[in-house]
């Protein structure tokens, strides 16, 4: 007798009250038991009723239950998750270094840490995007006629040999590069007929000068957009 107590104080209230709300609700449709329950017709009705209310009544207490339980275990994940991004230590390959010079092979994975990206309008000088030494800057000639241009401040005792690297990532690309001084004069002009291909030269610039960069498209061909990386470095 004992045990069958402890048992059923054992269970949880919310299943008692969906339980007893079961049998109220089989006396209410079954009716009469022969030789144990005889309910009047009103009775069965107010065990219907009660039915009704003890198991919307245990599902309630089950609902609370759950949306208790919920929070304590996100909060936990959100803790550990915390934990987890503050035990990760930056890579010192992934700092460029000062000393990173452009004569390097261009290797266009290893430059994803220190990309920047062209800032649109810059279709004139007024609106050229700022371009840092040894920054790999990624572009897009998009549409095909679109005239990218950027802008960059030298500072420098003495004369030195520029080096700009443009990488196409463009198989349908066939760019053309233009180099102007601070006037905005054309100082240097490359260009390539053949889709996809790359462009590298030097340029031997003056001390603390300002330097523009104009890329676009072989002839602005309608038929020559796509995406590049361009870098300058000494």
């Amino acid at each position: 007798m004992d045990k069958l107590i402890n048992g059923v104080l054992s269970v949880p209230v919310a299943t008692l009250f969906i339980v007893t709300g079961i049998v109220f609700l089989f006396i209410a449709v079954v009716g009469k038991i022969s030789g144990k329950i005889e309910p009047s017709k009103k009775s069965r009705i107010t065990s219907g009723i009660l039915g009704f209310i003890f198991i919307l009544g245990g599902l309630a207490m089950h609902l609370r239950q759950e949306e208790d339980w919920v929070p304590k275990v996100t909060d936990k994940l959100k803790v550990d998750h915390v934990a987890s991004i503050s035990e990760i230590k930056p890579s010192k390959e992934l700092i460029p270094s000062e000393e990173q010079n452009i004569n390097d092979t261009y290797d266009h994975s290893s430059m994803r840490t220190y990309f920047s990206n062209e800032k649109e309008p810059n279709d004139s000088f007024l609106t050229a995007t700022p371009i840092e030494i040894n920054t790999s800057v990624h572009g897009d000639i998009m549409p095909a006629k679109d005239l990218d241009h950027y802008i960059l401040n030298i500072f420098s005792e003495q004369p030195k040999t520029m080096k700009i690297q443009f990488k196409n990532l463009s198989m349908n690309l066939a760019p053309e590069v233009k180099l102007y001084n601070s006037e905005k004069s054309e100082i240097h002009h490359e260009y390539r007929t053949t889709r996809g291909a790359d462009i590298n030269f030097s340029y031997t610039v003056k001390q603390d000068e300002t330097y523009y960069i104009r890329i676009f498209s072989y002839n602005l061909s309608k038929n020559n957009g796509g995406e590049y990386d361009i870098i300058v470095g000494f």
